[in-house]
């Protein structure tokens, strides 16, 4: 017997933190998104704009895993479209069930929307990697829930697997990031510190790092990604890279390691240092070398920084079902198969990738044309 307890407020969240806490550790491919106090901070700054709908799962009233949703208002010339979508938030994604029962967690939580009142007229996701990860998991429970979905090529990750490398390509590596840094000290002697896990847990040591760059963010980033990375600093999962040049920083790289997954957060270096980006990246992927981890994942707009490094890349899907017993939904389905000659963008959403030079990786909004409709969607966006 299958049992779904649906959860809409961030402090019901707090009642399964133990639970969760014990599923993400066994999550292949976990991400920020899906921990419990990153999603909670993401539904506070985030709630005039969604709304969660949090899936828990329970088989014979065990808990086998969770389904994290939010439900979003999308406006479109046929109205507004309610979806119901993973959590994005910067260039963080989530993108699929929290716990190992992936199976069962997925056709558990489609089960049960397919049943339940609809408060939605699409399901809509995106970044599933169905080739390597998934292997058809979701587009399955989709299509036994009776929520058969289409399915549109979306962006492209990279895996960086340290222990695959061959001999030739680690001198490779190393030699690269030789010169990359000798390039670095023609602007003047600099010194490298990379801190991580429980040297960032208290409030006092992660504000003094903090304090130490963040002059080099744009003032309308401070505050989101100083809550987003906090709430990674208490769970032990955030790692801060920084390059200091006469005892100041001149650049940063957070990311966030959850078992075998690496996820950059944030990039800050002072311009017109020629190669720090590279060193920061190369530092990083150099560390993972001599640790000798299986394997680490970037999204979409991390791709270009982590390829000359020899990552791997690999396109991801998006699943789109169309409630059947939405007429605006419906309209727009048929639009789009019936006439696509007529659409002015490619129904398949493509990110712009940054140079590895860029310093910043801005946040754009695109507007993607669907057979008369504009939707609105958030696509990474880089130079």
């Amino acid at each position: 017997m299958i049992h779904v307890a649906e959860l809409n407020h961030p402090k019901q969240l707090e009642e399964f933190r133990v639970l969760w806490r014990s599923l993400l550790e066994r999550t292949p491919g976990a991400t920020l998104l899906q921990s419990r106090e990153v999603l909670e901070e993401y539904a506070r700054q985030h709630r005039d704009e969604v709304s969660l709908k949090v899936l828990v799962v329970h088989v014979g009233w065990q808990p086998v895993g969770i389904l994290p949703l939010v439900r979003r208002s999308i406006p479109s010339r046929l109205g507004t479209l309610r979806a119901l979508t993973f959590p994005t938030w910067d260039r963080l994604e989530c993108c699929g069930p929290i716990g190992p029962n992936v199976t069962a967690t997925l056709l558990g939580a489609f089960q049960y929307l397919a049943a339940a009142p609809r408060d939605w007229d699409v399901i809509d996701l995106r970044g599933i990697d169905d080739p390597r990860r998934d292997r058809g998991r979701t587009r399955n429970a989709l299509q036994i829930a009776g929520l058969a979905a289409t399915v549109r090529n979306w962006s492209t990750t990279a895996t960086f697997q340290p222990a695959a490398q061959p001999l030739s390509e680690q001198y490779r590596f190393r030699s690269q990031l030789k010169t990359w840094e000798r390039q670095l000290w023609k602007h003047g002697p600099w010194d490298h510190e990379h801190l991580m896990g429980d040297e960032l847990s208290s409030s006092q040591a992660f504000e003094a790092c903090w304090a130490s760059f963040q002059d080099l963010m744009p003032t309308e980033e401070r505050l989101p990604c100083h809550d987003l990375a906090w709430a990674a600093a208490r769970s032990e999962w955030l790692s801060c890279q920084t390059i200091r040049m006469h005892g100041r920083v001149v650049g940063c790289l957070l990311s966030t390691l959850i078992g075998k997954t690496l996820q950059p957060l944030h990039l800050a270096v002072k311009p017109g240092l020629t190669g720090i980006t590279d060193v920061l990246f190369g530092r990083l992927l150099y560390d993972e070398f001599c640790s000798a981890r299986p394997e680490y994942q970037f999204g979409s707009a991390w791709v270009p920084y982590a390829v000359p490094w020899g990552a791997t890349t690999q396109p991801t899907q998006r699943y789109t079902h169309f409630s059947a017993y939405r007429p605006k939904a419906q309209l727009l389905r048929m639009a789009q198969w019936i006439k696509p000659e007529r659409e002015s963008v490619s129904a398949v959403a493509q990110p712009i990738y940054p140079t590895p030079e860029s310093s910043t990786l801005p946040i754009e909004r695109r507007q993607l044309r669907l057979a008369g409709s504009d939707y609105l969607q958030n696509s990474i966006a880089s130079r």
